[in-house]
């Protein structure tokens, strides 16, 4: 009995996915957590540098992830999101195919139901609901143009003895005068700062307006998470 309970045991760990034995996350700035996977959307709290995250799932692009903070439940743009992977800490663009973090979806009715019907703008909810449903897929293009069948494109028929151009009609330009090269030769300019490959990258595909520089900016009475000092 002893061992049939140990190899249950066994193939329920065996049985949970790559990333939900993963570590915890960590955020590497101050960010907004959000109702949704972009920055349209109202800010539900500000977690602070170093917070420790769950990240329950990301979209299949890993632009956007749906975490879990102390008691608040939302949407972190990834870049800022990193996990501990072979003694260092990588950011989820890069690493989440790799570390194995789970592809979900959004979907703004269920998903407010679900954690902001207590919000005030949970009652306005109809002013973000319209929009796309959010898989990290972009929507496909248009099909190509098709004439239908039995169609005949017009033929061209060039005009029969046109007239001579008028004057200024036609004007050839001018060969442009070379450049002769000075006594110092071409001009140098100085050499920018050199990459270093040590140093971290800024996440990919960063939004505007999200935590870079000045810092987020919240929305009016949204709580702050996780600052230090505070």
């Amino acid at each position: 009995m002893k061992k049939f309970t140990m190899g249950a045991v066994l193939a329920a760990a065996l049985a949970v996915p790559a990333w939900a034995q993963a570590q915890t996350a960590y955020l590497s700035a101050t960010v907004n957590l959000r109702a949704g996977p972009g920055q349209v959307y109202p800010v539900v709290a500000v977690l602070g540098s170093g917070l420790a995250i769950n990240v329950q799932g990301c979209l299949s692009d890993y632009s956007w992830c749906d975490v879990v903070a102390g008691p608040y439940r939302g949407w972190v743009y990834g870049g800022y999101i990193t996990y501990p992977y072979q003694g260092t800490y990588v950011p989820v663009p890069d690493y989440g195919p790799v570390i194995g973090i789970g592809i979900v979806s959004f979907t703004l009715g269920a998903y407010w139901y679900d954690h902001y019907r207590d919000r005030p703008w949970y009652a306005e909810r109809h002013r973000w609901e319209h929009g796309p449903i959010h898989d990290g897929h972009r929507p496909p293009p248009p099909p190509p143009y098709r004439p239908s069948p039995g169609y005949q494109p017009p033929r061209f028929h060039p005009p029969r003895n046109p007239p001579p151009p008028g004057p200024g009609q036609y004007r050839t330009q001018p060969p442009e005068p070379q450049a002769r090269p000075g006594a110092e030769g071409p001009q140098r300019f100085p050499e920018g700062p050199r990459h270093d490959p040590g140093a971290m990258r800024p996440p990919r595909g960063e939004p505007r307006g999200e935590p870079h520089g000045e810092g987020p900016r919240p929305d009016r009475g949204s709580p702050r998470f996780g600052e230090r000092g505070h």
